[in-house]
């Protein structure tokens, strides 16, 4: 999402700047220059090209180079190893060559089975480990069901196909919460409106019309409508988590973005009882809870991290609020509170979660304390007054009596 404060033409190579004189704050022009440079040289910037020199050449005449033989890529190789990589064993870039790093993959996934570990796959073993890559792809919910219910995480899946189990699993193998709902906080000030139908896309497009009605963004030193801040926050906050995720997943190999985003999709009745209970629950159970649950998926934190991230963009970009605050809480549980700010947006907003202005301000807290302790921001990292703002305008709405308008 691009923030228009004036009107702009942008053409590959030429970037029009907008008229000074509609920009009342010098920030909106650092953070539009930076959204469209960034675009715009990632289209158009290419390698400069290479002087042509001479070099004096010896009386005795020097021997062409001979081409480098390219090893031709074996396409059924590259697809175990990717399909080893899905499963949990660690077969490095999936180039088509089984090397050391691909046999030790091998061996890991033999021994898992019980087999002997060898490094070289059989025919059975192949085709199990081939088909049941492909099955999981095909069918993501039946397999994140799986997942969840087995104590192996995604492995568990290479036994469940094995064996024929993968159908006795129940729907959703996490407990469900209980919770109590918190009223919805009344202040006296009116949020932004969001209407039922709305998406977060189409809410953050009335945020940026609102913003531009106003003339500019809400400064922390003139908070008129804290609802409206905190909303432009929120925005900011998503299109960055939306552009993270994206230059994630165009590193994945061995999966198409169609099958990047049903993966992610499915996760998200799994997290849903999570989701839920943060509207109503203790902060810190509730991150103990996802915390203990990312212990039963079998992936290592690197790659739970990675992949949590790539679901964050994931869910903000298809608004799936589910699967965008299950990424979320995973990554504040998985050690980042700078993405317990998403959650106190998600709660204070009443956007994907039931409205909980309290419960938001420990949310909130949470990523500003380490924000203020200096850790390196995750979203809208060249203003320095997001901090503030951020405490000063959550605070007028959950504490209004404390706060000076």
């Amino acid at each position: 999402m691009i923030r228009f404060l004036a009107s702009v033409l942008v053409v590959p190579g030429l970037l029009a700047l907008p008229d000074p004189g509609l920009a009342q704050d010098s920030r909106q022009i650092e953070r539009f220059l930076k959204k469209e440079v960034q675009r715009a040289l990632r289209k158009t910037i290419k390698k400069p090209a290479r002087k042509k020199t001479t070099r004096k050449t010896s009386a005795k005449t020097r021997k062409a180079p001979q081409p480098v033989a390219q090893r031709p890529v074996n396409p059924e190789n590259r697809s175990i190893q990717t399909a080893l990589n899905y499963f949990g064993f660690d077969a490095g870039a999936a180039d088509g060559v089984l090397g050391p790093r691909s046999k030790s993959a091998i061996s890991g996934y033999q021994a898992f089975l019980g087999l002997t570990a060898t490094g070289a796959l059989s025919d059975r073993g192949r085709e199990l480990l081939l088909t049941s890559y492909d099955r999981a792809l095909a069918e993501p919910t039946a397999a994140a069901h799986v997942i969840a219910a087995s104590p192996h995480g995604v492995k568990g899946l290479l036994i469940a196909y094995r064996d024929g189990t993968d159908a006795a699993v129940a729907p959703i193998a996490v407990q469900p919460v209980d919770i109590t709902p918190a009223p919805r906080v009344t202040t006296g000030m009116a949020p932004t409106p969001m209407n039922p139908q709305d998406t977060l896309t189409g809410y953050c497009l009335k945020i940026d019309e609102a913003s531009t009605a106003h003339g500019g963004y809400v400064s922390v030193d003139a908070i008129d409508d804290p609802w409206r801040a905190l909303g432009e926050q929120f925005c900011f906050a998503r299109d960055d988590a939306i552009f993270g995720g994206d230059d994630l997943m165009a590193s994945v190999q061995g999966l198409s973005e169609e099958q990047i985003v049903a993966q992610c999709q499915s996760l998200g009745p799994l997290l849903a009882p999570y989701v839920v209970a943060i509207s109503g629950r203790p902060q810190e159970e509730v991150v103990g809870e996802v915390r203990d649950y990312a212990t039963t998926t079998g992936m290592p934190a690197d790659q739970l991290v990675v992949t949590s991230r790539i679901c964050l963009s994931v869910g903000y970009r298809v608004d799936d609020m589910e699967v965008a605050i299950g990424s979320a809480l995973m990554l504040a549980a998985m050690g980042d509170p700078l993405y317990s700010e998403l959650l106190g947006h998600h709660l204070m907003l009443g956007i994907g979660a039931t409205q909980n202005a309290p419960q938001a301000l420990g949310w909130y807290d949470t990523a500003m304390l380490a924000l203020e302790a200096g850790a390196e921001p995750v979203f809208d990292p060249f203003n320095p007054d997001r901090v503030p703002l951020i405490r000063k305008a959550s605070a007028m709405i959950a504490a209004p009596d404390q706060t000076t308008r």
